[in-house]
């Protein structure tokens, strides 16, 4: 009976170092298996990752020159707004007295020209 373990014990371990083998194996092939893949996938990632970064890279300089071109048009709206609170403080039709002929109307925008 004991002859029967021990062979039976040996049996294992040699099924054990086998399976262990094998297993170490399959580790090491299915390690350098996948690196082909993966570093296929790196190097798609980081294409697309460039050409994302450029596209960022455009949309926030078009941003800047919208930015720069909404300010001035700004500038711009509020000078003329302040142009047109001038005039409708200054140029009153009746400021002075009604203005009945054409001439009249002529001096007066031309008074106004001047000051």
């Amino acid at each position: 009976m004991e002859d029967f373990k021990t062979k039976l014990n040996e049996i294992f371990t040699v099924l054990i170092k086998v399976f262990a083998t094998f297993g170490g194996i399959m580790l090491v092939f299915f390690m350098f298996k996948d690196t082909p893949k993966q570093s296929d996938d790196i190097r798609q990632y980081n294409k697309t990752k460039d050409s994302l970064e450029g596209i960022i890279q455009k949309y926030k300089e078009d941003y800047k020159l919208l930015e720069k071109r909404a300010n001035h048009l700004d500038s711009i709206i509020k000078v003329k707004a302040n142009n047109v609170k001038i005039v409708k403080e200054r140029f009153y039709i009746y400021r002075d007295r009604e203005i009945k002929n054409p001439t009249e109307a002529t001096r007066y925008i031309q008074k106004f020209i001047q000051e």
